[in-house]
């Protein structure tokens, strides 16, 4: 968890950040409110020689930056991970298509590593996130009941039926998976299938989704590919990165040095672990040769047998990589600890007003026990920004209807899912309403943007040429969970009794530990005739700090 303060930074030079700006919400001035633009049926085009890595549509990618723009720091010329203990074994994911699982919990476990939280032959499930994605169990609080991310087998090539193990992923839905948790389990808690499995009737005991996580994603960083020196400072501090890139072997690996170069553009179809870098690995090595000198050192998941005893150098005149190397923070699961989020699903959706350069949603819950608010998650694909937190206590109808009791701001460099401590915790009781409000604002028009989880569906293409659906994503939104600011700053709710036109829930999470109080005060209006002079307070008797170390694993 984090604080940071880069407002300065943020105002004086994102004016020279340009991109394209994406919508899938338009503002309609006679309501007031945004109205979905983009359609519910997504075709996506999925070709078999793919290992788990999905193209998903309508991505926002991380701002460029440019060498007078980012942090100027020294790199050594070459960096291995392995030369500090931070890299675990090479696995080998055939016969699934799980290169997306094998490659985060690969980063996974060099950051546990990283951070000493891990001893060094730790060894996390593939299956376990892959599998609870799928076959979702509701959150402990009953939040995400009846969210759900449903597969559809489909005969993909002849013979071939396309099942939930092989449903690919990618470096955004990672994050969209993990920050809601379940976290992180243990490879002896959900072992890998084996390729002769019954994947038809393959099933783990859904107690497991929320009892055996031993560690959970606190940020998650998606950064340019141009910002090499972001990347190489995210891999040295966080213990290594994740991208995506189109693999064919027969076509551009040399086998006998392990160096990879496509000289021409392909879609990704391969997500891998980034270990380090050699800026003087040699062109010669590669089986193309291409122009410079320079190469990314690469954990892959094929098993010892492929490149280099499972590693292999890409180049980085590569024209496949993806736009993004992804960045998983990893911590411990602090007992007594509590998540409250509407947000189930891995829809790729955001609210953004392409004449604004600022989005304000919001979260309304109710506390179910004695609880400290101690930090805020969001979710937003906006790099360069500032951001606005209000946390308030007694809400009725709208999110700031209540009592103000927490304030702060401050800016974040890069896109992705961040969490953030308060500097002012609130003190829950059980039955209180509250609300957290994010404010979301860059210098550019357009390019503010919080991420939703919404309803939606995916078609592709059969082995016989027929359009099917493929995927769902199902949000049980309800009125009154969450909500955007319109242009007068009135609060819209999110839900629409359309279906077509529902935002979903905004994702926004508050993060709880468990209080114990011997009396508490609960606030009542009638205490407080003059709205200005509210002010909730609390009688706290032998306050107990549940905060617990969670041992070495």
């Amino acid at each position: 968890m984090k604080k940071h303060f880069y407002i300065l930074f943020v105002i004086t030079f994102t004016f020279f950040i340009s991109r394209p700006v994406l919508a899938q919400t338009i503002y309609d001035e006679n309501s007031d409110h945004f109205l979905w633009i983009s359609p519910t049926q997504n075709i996506i085009q999925n070709p078999e020689d793919n290992f788990g890595s999905i193209e998903e549509n309508r991505i926002i990618h991380a701002a460029d930056t440019t060498d007078y723009l980012i942090e100027k720091s020294d790199f050594p010329e070459r960096y291995d991970a392995r030369d500090a203990g931070l890299v675990t074994p090479v696995k080998d994911q055939k016969p699934y298509d799980l290169c997306w699982a094998e490659s985060v919990m690969s980063m996974a476990e060099s950051n546990l590593i990283k951070k000493g939280i891990s001893s060094p032959d730790i060894d996390l499930s593939e299956i376990f996130p892959h599998y609870f994605q799928w076959f979702r169990v509701p959150d402990p609080l009953g939040l995400t009941t009846g969210d759900q991310n449903k597969w559809y087998p489909y005969e993909s090539y002849d013979g071939f039926l396309r099942e939930w193990i092989n449903s690919w992923g990618s470096g955004y839905r990672a994050v969209l998976l993990l920050s809601g948790w379940p976290g992180l389990a243990l490879e002896k808690t959900a072992p890998y299938p084996a390729a002769d499995a019954d994947i038809t009737n393959y099933a783990l005991d859904p107690t497991l989704a929320w009892n055996t996580s031993v560690a959970r994603l606190d940020d998650a960083l998606w950064i340019s590919m141009n910002d090499t020196q972001a990347v190489k400072r995210m891999i040295m501090k966080k213990g290594s990165a994740v991208i995506a890139f189109n693999q064919n072997r027969s076509k551009y690996l040399n086998e006998g040095t392990g160096a990879y170069y496509c000289p021409e553009f392909a879609y990704t179809n391969h997500l891998v672990n980034v270990i380090g870098w050699d800026d003087n690995y040699p062109a010669y090595n590669f089986r193309i040769q291409p122009e410079n000198n320079g190469a990314w050192l690469v954990k892959n998941s094929f098993g010892t047998d492929w490149g280099n005893d499972g590693y292999f150098w890409l180049s980085y005149a590569d024209k496949t990589i993806s736009e993004d190397a992804f960045i998983y923070d990893f911590t411990v699961m602090t007992p007594g600890m509590k998540v409250y989020q509407y947000d189930g699903t891995v829809s790729y959706n955001y609210i953004n007003d392409q004449e604004t350069s600022s989005i304000t949603a919001a979260n309304i819950y109710m506390a179910v026990d004695n609880e400290r608010l101690d930090s805020v998650g969001f979710l937003t694909p906006s790099s360069y920004f500032n951001y606005k937190i209000e946390v308030y206590r007694g809400v009725k109808d709208t999110p700031d209807s209540g009592i103000l009791f927490s304030s702060q701001s401050g800016s974040e460099l890069y896109a992705g899912y961040h969490t953030i401590d308060l500097e002012t915790p609130v003190d829950l009781c059980a039955g209180d309403r509250f609300s957290v409000i994010v404010e979301i604002s860059t210098s550019v028009p357009g390019t503010a943007y919080l991420m939703t989880d919404r309803s939606e569906s995916y078609t592709t293409t059969d082995a016989k040429g027929k359009e099917v659906t493929f995927q769902e994503f199902i949000s049980s939104s309800k009125s009154g969970e969450s909500f955007y600011k319109n242009r007068n700053g009135a609060w819209v709710d999110c839900w629409n009794k359309d279906p077509e036109q529902s935002l979903g829930n905004v994702r926004i999470k508050a993060y709880t530990e468990f209080v114990s109080y011997s009396s508490v005060k609960k606030p009542v209006d009638s205490m407080y005739p003059d709205p200005e002079e509210k002010v909730l307070e609390f009688i706290l008797l032998d306050k107990e700090d549940t905060h617990k170390p969670v041992p070495n694993f």
